[in-house]
Order: C-alpha cells, then structure tokens, then sequence
C-alpha cells in the first residue's frame, strides 16, 4: 500500500533490473537506426533529441555497450519533456509566420525501425514470458498497470508491516504507539531515514511531552541531527533516474534539502513562543546567528527561503522589542539609546534579507513567494512604533 522506505535499488530484483535494460535498449537502437536511416536518404528527418550528437550514430559494438551507459543515453534524451515543447506566441501575426514543428515519416520507415529494434534486443527475451509481453505491451504503445511484486525477504516484509502500522496509526493520531513504531524503524540498517524523516518530525511534534507546554521538541534534535549527519554537498546528476525527488530526501551543490529549511521554520516558531511568553531571547538570538553563517554557504546563499526566514526572524526580534507591555518596565525603558538602536538595526537587517530574497526569487532561479506588501506594512508599523514613542 505505502513504498518502502528503503534505499534506491534496495529491493530491485534480475527480473526489474532486465526490465529497464529492455525498455533503455530498444530506444536507443531504434533511435540509433532511423538517424542513420534519414542520414543515408538524404533527409534532415529527426525526433525529439535536443542533445543530439554524431557519436551517437558511430556503428560500434553495441552489443557490448554497458547497461548503465544504456541507462543515460535514454534518460538524457526522453527525460526532458520541456525541450520538446513549442513557444506559444500570444500574438497571432507571430504565430502564423512560425511554422510547426513536424516531420513525416512513412509507414515501412517505422516499420523497419521497429522491426530493427527487437532484433537488436532478441538476445535479452529469454527471461520469462511475462517480461516478454510486457516489453511488446510497451513497444506497441500501451502501458499495462502492474501488480506490485510480492515481498518475501523477510527484512523487506518487516519494514512493510512497521510502514503500514505508522501510516495507519499516524491517521488515527495515535501518537504514542507511532512513536515506538518510528523508533524502531529508524534502528533498521535497512531504512533509509532521509524517505520518513516528515512522519518522524510529525510524530515527535505530537509527543505526549510537547502537549501543554512549550518545551523543545524532539522534532528540533532530530530535523538538526539529520543535517549534520547527511551533508549537503552532494552533487546531482541530471542523467540519473532518482526514484524519490533529490529536493526532499537529500540535498546538493545547487538546492537546500527540505529537512534543513523544517527546521528553521520550527525553530523560528519555537523561538517565538519563549520570547513572547517566557521572555527568553536567547534561542532567537542563537538562531539569527546560525543562519548568518549559514548564509555564508553558497548552498544557502542563494536560497531565496533562507533568506525569508532570517528577515522573519528580525521581524519577531523587533516586534518583541517594540511591545508596549516590555517597554513600559522601569528597568528597560523605551528611550534608551541602546535598545532603540536594536530595533533601528533590526528593521534594517529585516529590510535587507527581503531585498536579497526578492534579488534572488526575481532571476528566476526560485519560485519562492511571500507577501512582500504586507511584510513591508509591518516594517512601517514598527517604524510608527519608536515615533510614537519618541514624541
């Protein structure tokens, strides 16, 4: 019912592995043999291959050809559907002047591409029949829904009942019982705790500890665990068929990992309540101060998320600084210099970090939105505060 929770390649078997192998191979034969078709009549005839290159269409053994190089050739050309799109002029002058993009081909082309794809993979449907009709089923253009394989390793089947007691007990919010099911799961040498680690922050955010009160969730040591444990230097390769999104699981060179941005969203949160209800600024300040060096990182510099949090993060400083209820105190009075100089230096810092996310959500390179005008009210607000009380 739910995927495993276990490494990429994990619980692939022969028969999955020689599945992919046929599916690779027979596109890239076919594909192989109607460029050298076209190219021997004279036609510029060409499918959609925006990276098309001559030492595709070199005649060389490939029979011999390595089934991970396989893999590539076909995920580095059918992988991409943006490149195969058409740009869609609004203006109907532009667009009648743009042709389509088509290109014909006759019925005994296809035929005797077709017909030279399964002899180049002959050799590979000797397996069983089921795989056979499956790879005819697909070449003929349909796609068959397909029962899932049974689990009979008795590791695999494990982790299965525990995935399907925590999925279930989480919808039931039996909480405690989710907890000693996570708390076993993550012992397994054989999960991988990057494809759960939202359920296990779900769970520990509803631990019986945290109800009531405003302790520190276990959330917070385990979402800062896991990003120190698993770097975020990895690098991701585009020609690789990632079975579960890069984004959630892990994190690279060029995008921040969903676990580090949760956990200063819940540490931001956290640091709000005891600063507003506890007047405890100490986790506030210690969080500013681990984003700032983060933001060090190019991993994080350029993350427009990042950014937005740390100017949330002056926002909360700067609005506890400003409450009428904190400055009436006779021992920290509003007019002293230093603690108006605090809340200039916060709006400022604020107004910065908003300046470097909207720098980098406008190029294009992320797609992070946030309520600009109505942050920017709030900055004035806050502004309108220290006039008031300077009158």
């Amino acid at each position: 019912m739910f995927s495993l929770p276990v490494p990429d390649g994990w619980q692939s078997g022969k028969s999955s592995l020689t599945e992919r192998k046929l599916r690779y191979r027979y596109f890239n034969q076919t594909h192989k043999y109607y460029q050298r078709l076209a190219n021997s009549r004279g036609n510029d005839r060409k499918i959609l291959d925006p990276q098309h290159n001559e030492s595709e269409e070199e005649d060389d053994g490939s029979d011999l050809e390595h089934y991970n190089k396989e893999e590539r050739k076909y995920f580095k050309r059918y992988d991409k559907p943006q490149d195969s799109y058409e740009v869609w002029n609004n203006n109907s002058k532009k667009r009648r002047r743009v042709p389509l993009q088509r290109h014909m081909v006759s019925y005994s082309d296809v035929s005797e591409v077709e017909e030279y794809g399964k002899s180049q993979c002959s050799h590979l449907l000797h397996s069983n029949r089921k795989l056979v009709d499956d790879f005819h089923n697909r070449i003929d253009g349909y796609e068959l829904l397909k029962e899932p394989a049974p689990i009979r390793h008795i590791d695999l089947k494990v982790i299965q009942t525990l995935t399907q007691l925590l999925h279930l007990n989480i919808s039931r919010r039996n909480w405690g019982v989710a907890y000693r099911i996570f708390a076993q799961m993550i012992r397994l040498p054989e999960v991988d705790i990057r494809s759960i680690w939202n359920l296990g922050v779900e769970v520990m955010s509803h631990c019986p500890d945290n109800e009531g009160g405003y302790t520190r969730e276990g959330s917070l040591d385990f979402l800062e665990w896991m990003s120190k444990v698993y770097s975020s230097r990895a690098r991701f390769v585009e020609g690789i068929n990632y079975k579960m999104a890069p984004a959630f699981r892990s994190g690279s060179r060029n995008h921040t990992p969903k676990y580090v941005t949760t956990l200063l969203w819940k540490s931001l949160v956290y640091a709000a309540r005891q600063i507003f209800d506890e007047e405890d600024d100490a986790p506030l300040d210690a969080l500013i101060e681990k984003i700032d060096e983060m933001l060090i990182i190019p991993t994080y510099m350029e993350d427009s998320e990042v950014w937005f949090i740390q100017a949330m993060a002056h926002v909360v400083k700067t609005d506890y600084l400003t409450r009428p209820d904190v400055n009436e105190d006779n021992e920290r009075p509003y007019l002293d210099n230093a603690l108006r100089n605090d809340v200039t230096t916060g709006i400022k810092s604020a107004e910065k970090c908003l300046a470097e996310c909207s720098l980098r959500t406008g190029d294009g390179t992320s797609s992070f939105e946030y309520p600009e005008k109505y942050i920017r009210r709030q900055l004035r607000l806050l502004e309108d505060r220290i006039m008031k009380k300077d009158e």
